[in-house]
């Protein structure tokens, strides 16, 4: 989120300087799989950020190839939720999906098995979207840092944790860097689920975002043909399969 802050705000003019407490995808960035979902149906603000930054990603992936000459690996390829029986409105679900755009239809084992290679399951419902879409973590940071780059913004890595300081109701930098940067810097906090250590020591409202531990598996298996989502109801436990170049 921070190259991208960095690049869009260079692409107005602006003198960006980025902190990186680590190095460039030593986070969270590092570590995704490169599921960008469908946009949310939720008409709520949350909804409509996802909508705007799912239809972002299929302009900004070509304007980083022309700039960068990174293949950054976005593909729309759709998705599969795969549930044991139908909700009880089905007619309601799919509405609740149209006015966004996305296209959903809900499908049976046979379509499942088509899309799925060597599928065995027991759920045997299955909702069709078609605006999900994948991306290569790694050529998207190696892409966007190029880019800011190029206009100019200086990167700084591995300052280790940065902790804000609050005057007049303004973030401040830490002594150390407003001295260099001057007091008047403006401030944008793009540390994720690490949110909370940057900003309590401004005497801030508690941020309640934490870090959430997640696995990701390789398997050598015939890929399925679009991003296929399982959610156990009974564990409360969700997963999901990619396919990637080779499996």
């Amino acid at each position: 989120v921070g190259l991208f802050v960095a690049r869009r705000l260079a692409m107005r003019g602006v003198k960006v300087t980025l902190f990186e407490a680590g190095s460039l995808g030593s986070g969270a960035s590092g570590a995704a799989v490169g599921v960008l979902k469908a946009p949310a149906p939720a008409r709520t603000a949350f909804g409509a950020i996802s909508r705007e930054g799912a239809e972002a990603y299929a302009s900004l992936a070509p304007e980083l190839f022309e700039e960068t000459g990174i293949d950054t690996g976005y593909r729309p390829c759709g998705c599969i939720h795969l549930s044991r029986e139908l909700p009880r409105d089905p007619q309601r679900e799919l509405e609740s999906w149209s006015w966004t755009g996305v296209k959903a239809s809900w499908c049976e084992r046979e379509r499942i098995e088509e899309l799925v290679p060597g599928y065995g399951g027991e759920q045997s419902i299955g909702l069709e979207l078609d605006r999900e879409a994948l991306i290569d973590p790694p050529a998207l940071l190696a892409a966007l840092e190029a880019s800011c780059r190029a206009r100019g913004v200086e990167i700084i890595q591995e300052t280790g944790r940065l902790e804000l300081r609050e005057k007049a109701g303004r973030a401040l930098l830490p002594q150390s860097w407003a001295s260099r940067m001057g007091e008047d810097t403006r401030v944008v906090v793009a540390a994720g689920s690490w949110t909370p250590a940057v900003v309590d020591s401004m005497g801030a409202g508690r941020v309640a975002v934490a870090p959430v531990r997640g696995q990701a598996i390789e398997l050598e298996h015939p890929p399925p043909s679009c991003v296929v989502h399982f959610c156990l109801a009974e564990s409360a436990t969700a997963y999901y399969l990619v396919p990637k170049p080779g499996g």
